[in-house]
C-alpha cells in the first residue's frame, strides 16, 4: 500500500517506467479511488487530495479559457480570410471587367472605323491674309460642315442607306487635329487605316478682290465656286452645296423637293432615271411621281416603278393616296390593302425602319377611312403624327384627325382641333382649311356656311397646279353641289355636278344626293348603282342608297342596304343609327336601341344619335 504522503506516487504510478499504455486515463481514475478510500482514514492525505483536485479543476479552467481565446481567434481569423478573399475576388472581377471593357473598346473602335463611310471635313487651306482676318481654316471648314449638315437633316426620305452606292447617312465631322497619344488619335488612326470615309478638303485662294473656293472630294471630283471677296459665306455654302449635289443625288433631289423646289428636284430625279444604276431609278421614278404637276402622271410614274420592282411598298401607298385623292376609292383601298399584307408579310428592306413604320402608318390610316372606321382613323391619325417627319406631314396627319373626328360628328373636338391649325393664309394650305370648315358645316346643316367656304377652296386650288385642280371634284364639288342644292341654286348644282369626271366615286353620290332633295328617285337610284360599281367595298353608297330607299317609303329594301352598309363598314356608326331610326319608326323600340347602342360604341359623342336614343328609350317606358 503507498504512503499517506505520497499521493503524486499513486496518481502517477507508472510514470517514470517509459511505458505509454493505451489505458493511462483508467489507471488514473484507480489510482485516486485509492488514494480517496485511504484519505477516509488519513486526514493529511484528505488534505492533499483536496489540494490536487483544486489544482486539476484551476488546469481544467485555464484549458477552458485557453480554449475559448483560441476559438475566438480563429473565428476572427476566418473572417479575415473571407474578407481576403472577397477583396481578392473583387479585384479579379474589377480586373476582369476593365479588360472586358477595353476589348468591346477597341472591338467598338474597330467596327466603327471598318463601317465608317461617312464624310470627314479636313481644315481647308486658306491665304494668311484671310487667316489673319479670322477666316482660318478650321472656320471654313466648319461653314462647310454646317452646310452639308443642314441639307442632309432637311433630306431624310424613307429609303434605307444601305441602297445609296455612296451614303453619307447622318455621318458627316469635322477633323481637328490632336496632339499627344489619346483615344481620339487612336480612332482617327483606325479611320485613317481601316474605314472608307470619304475625305473633304478645300482651299480659298484669291486673285484681286476674287475668292475662289475650290473642294475636293476624295480624289475624285474637284468643285468651285468663285466671287467677290465680301461673298466668302456664301461661296463657301454654295460649293458645299454643289458637292453634296455632287456626291448625294437623290438625297438632294428630295431637299430640293422639300424645300419648295420641285423643278430642280424633277431635274435631279429625270437626270438618276436615265443614268442611275437600278436602285436609283426606282427611287428617281418615285420622286418624279412626287413632284409630278398632275397626279395622273405621277401614277404613271409609279407604275413604273412597280413594273420594275412590284414588291416597292413605297409607291403602291403613294399611288393608294393619288387615287383616293381623283376618287378612286376601291383602287385606293387596294393598294392600302396590298401595303398592308405585304407589311404584315415582312418590312421592304429597301426602305429605312422609320420609313416602314410611316408607310404602314399611313396604309392603316387611309384604309380606316376608306371603310368609314373613324375610330381607327383616329387612332392611325395618331400614330402617324408620331412618326411624321416635317412640317407638312405633321399637319397633314392633323387634318386627318379632324376629318375623323367630323366624321364622328364630335363637332366640338373637330372645332377645337381645327381653330389649332395655322390661320389660312393662301394657297394649298389655306384650301385645305376652307375644305375642312366646309364638311364642319355641313354635318351642323349650315348650308350656306358650305357654299362660302367651298367656294373659298375652288377659288384658291383654281390658282394652283394642275394637281390641286383635279383634286376639286373630290374634295369639294360633291359638297359644293349638295349646298347649292340646299338653298334652292340647281343650276349651279348641276354645272358643279357636271364638272365632276364620270370616274368619281363620291361625284355619283353627289349626284344621288341631290337628286333625293329632288325627289328624284329614280335618277338618285342611277346614280348610286354606278357608285357601287365603282367601290363595291366602299360602304358609303350602301348607306346612301338606304337613304334614298327609306324617304322613298321602300322600308324593307333601305334596311337590306343599310345592312350591307354595316357588314362593308362594321365600325361606321351611321349605318347603325339609320338602321334604329327606321326600326323606331316601325315601333320596335328594342331592336333600335340595340342598333343605337352598337352606334354609340364608334361615335360616343354623336350628340343627334344620344338623342335619338334617349326619345326612343322614353318611347319604351
Amino acid at each position: 500500500m503507498a504512503e499517506a504522503g505520497d499521493i503524486e506516487d499513486l496518481l502517477d504510478s507508472g510514470g517514470e517506467s517509459g511505458e505509454t499504455g493505451t489505458n493511462l486515463g483508467g489507471a488514473d481514475a484507480l489510482a485516486m479511488a485509492v488514494a480517496i478510500e485511504q484519505a477516509h482514514h488519513d486526514p493529511e492525505l484528505s488534505r492533499k487530495i483536496g489540494a490536487y483536485v483544486d489544482e486539476q479543476r484551476g488546469l481544467v479552467k485555464l484549458q477552458l479559457k485557453h480554449f475559448d481565446q483560441e476559438h475566438l481567434l480563429a473565428i476572427a481569423a476566418a473572417k479575415r480570410k473571407r474578407i481576403s478573399d472577397r477583396l481578392r475576388i473583387g479585384l479579379q472581377l474589377l480586373a476582369a471587367l476593365i479588360a472586358a471593357v477595353a476589348i468591346i473598346g477597341f472591338a467598338a473602335l474597330l467596327w466603327s472605323a471598318i463601317t465608317d463611310r461617312g464624310i470627314v471635313i479636313d481644315a481647308a487651306s486658306v491665304p494668311a491674309d484671310l487667316a489673319e482676318r479670322g477666316f482660318t481654316g478650321q472656320v471654313i471648314a466648319q461653314e462647310i460642315l454646317d452646310r452639308l449638315a443642314q441639307i442632309n437633316a432637311s433630306s431624310s426620305p424613307a429609303r434605307a442607306a444601305n441602297t445609296y452606292a455612296n451614303n453619307w447617312g447622318g455621318d458627316i465631322k469635322l477633323q481637328i487635329p490632336e496632339t499627344g497619344v489619346s483615344i481620339g488619335e487612336l480612332s482617327r488612326a483606325l479611320h485613317q487605316r481601316l474605314g472608307h470615309a470619304t475625305h473633304v478638303g478645300a482651299e480659298v485662294t484669291h486673285s484681286g478682290s476674287e475668292l475662289s473656293v475650290r473642294i475636293r472630294v476624295g480624289e475624285e471630283y474637284v468643285i468651285e465656286s468663285a466671287g467677290p471677296e465680301g461673298d466668302l459665306k456664301a461661296l463657301v455654302q454654295d460649293a458645299a452645296t454643289k458637292t453634296y449635289a455632287r456626291t448625294q443625288p437623290y438625297r438632294y433631289g428630295f431637299w430640293l423637293s422639300a424645300t419648295g423646289n420641285t423643278e430642280g428636284a424633277a431635274a435631279v430625279f429625270r437626270q438618276l432615271a436615265i443614268y442611275g444604276s437600278q436602285i436609283d431609278r426606282i427611287w428617281a421614278l418615285h420622286g418624279l411621281a412626287l413632284t409630278s404637276e398632275s397626279l395622273r402622271k405621277a401614277i404613271t410614274f409609279d407604275q413604273q416603278v412597280l413594273d420594275l420592282d412590284p414588291s416597292f411598298f413605297l409607291s403602291r401607298e403613294t399611288m393608294s393616296d393619288m387615287n383616293f385623292a381623283l376618287g378612286h376609292d376601291e383602287l385606293g383601298l387596294s393598294e392600302v390593302r396590298a401595303v398592308i399584307g405585304a407589311e404584315e408579310d415582312g418590312s421592304d428592306s429597301g426602305l429605312s425602319r422609320s420609313g416602314n413604320t410611316r408607310i404602314r402608318a399611313r396604309a392603316t390610316l387611309a384604309r380606316d377611312a376608306a371603310l368609314g372606321d373613324y375610330p381607327g382613323m383616329l387612332a392611325s391619325a395618331a400614330t402617324v403624327l408620331d412618326v411624321a417627319e416635317g412640317d407638312n406631314s405633321r399637319l397633314g396627319a392633323w387634318r386627318d384627325r379632324i376629318r375623323a373626328l367630323i366624321c364622328l360628328h364630335d363637332l366640338v373636338a373637330a372645332t377645337n382641333a381645327l381653330e389649332l391649325l395655322p390661320a389660312a393664309g393662301a394657297g394649298a394650305a389655306a384650301a385645305r382649311i376652307y375644305a375642312l370648315q366646309a364638311q364642319l358645316a355641313a354635318q351642323g346643316a349650315d348650308w350656306q356656311a358650305v357654299i362660302v367656304d367651298a367656294e373659298r377652296a375652288r377659288g384658291v386650288l383654281n390658282d394652283l397646279s394642275e394637281s390641286y385642280r383635279e383634286q376639286m371634284p373630290v374634295s369639294v364639288f360633291p359638297l359644293l353641289a349638295e349646298g347649292y342644292a340646299h338653298v334652292g341654286r340647281d343650276a349651279d348644282a348641276d354645272a358643279v355636278l357636271a364638272a365632276i369626271p364620270a370616274d368619281v366615286y363620291d361625284g355619283y353620290r353627289a349626284r344621288a344626293r341631290v337628286a333625293v332633295l329632288r325627289r328624284n328617285f329614280a335618277a338618285g337610284e342611277t346614280a348610286l348603282i354606278e357608285a357601287v360599281r365603282l367601290g363595291p367595298s366602299i360602304p358609303r353608297a350602301y348607306l346612301d342608297w338606304g337613304d334614298l330607299l327609306a324617304e322613298k317609303g321602300d322600308i324593307t329594301a333601305a334596311l337590306l342596304k343599310y345592312a350591307e352598309a354595316n357588314r362593308r363598314g362594321p365600325h361606321w356608326a351611321d349605318p347603325l343609327k339609320a338602321w334604329g331610326d327606321v326600326l323606331a319608326k316601325q315601333g320596335k323600340t328594342r331592336e333600335a336601341l340595340a342598333k343605337y347602342d352598337q352606334a354609340l360604341k364608334f361615335a360616343p359623342n354623336w350628340k343627334q344619335l344620344q338623342e335619338a336614343r334617349e326619345a326612343t328609350a322614353k318611347q319604351k317606358t
